[in-house]
């Protein structure tokens, strides 16, 4: 009785220190893991002063203006095109030689 103790209590020391080593091995590679993830960048950074943001948005403003005058400018043709009712034949496109052939086609299938 007193071996089947003796045993008992080995077992349980042998389980516990196994348990300890294995979780100082979880916990050494959650910690790599976790020292990856939260440094993706190289800690040499250049600072960026408010001066270079300032620069940045300006640029940016002046490129959106720029496009957005193109773009009225492109919509203000349109609607010139659109409500002096030109005739869509004195328009003229990159595919009209093709649009007047399909025409023709179909004018000729309806004969």
């Amino acid at each position: 009785m007193k071996g089947s103790i003796v045993l008992v209590i080995g077992g349980v020391v042998v389980v516990g220190a196994a348990a300890y080593v294995i979780y100082k091995h979880l916990k050494s590679q959650t910690e790599d893991q976790a020292e990856k993830v939260t440094a993706p960048f190289p800690k040499d950074e250049p600072t960026v002063t408010s001066t270079d943001f300032s620069q940045v948005k300006e640029d940016a403003a002046t490129t959106i203006k720029d496009r957005h005058s193109e773009a009225a400018q492109v919509i203000n043709e349109s609607l010139q095109t659109i409500f002096n009712e030109k005739n869509a034949e004195e328009v003229i496109t990159e595919n009209s030689e093709s649009l007047d052939k399909i025409d023709d086609d179909l004018d000729n299938l309806l004969k």
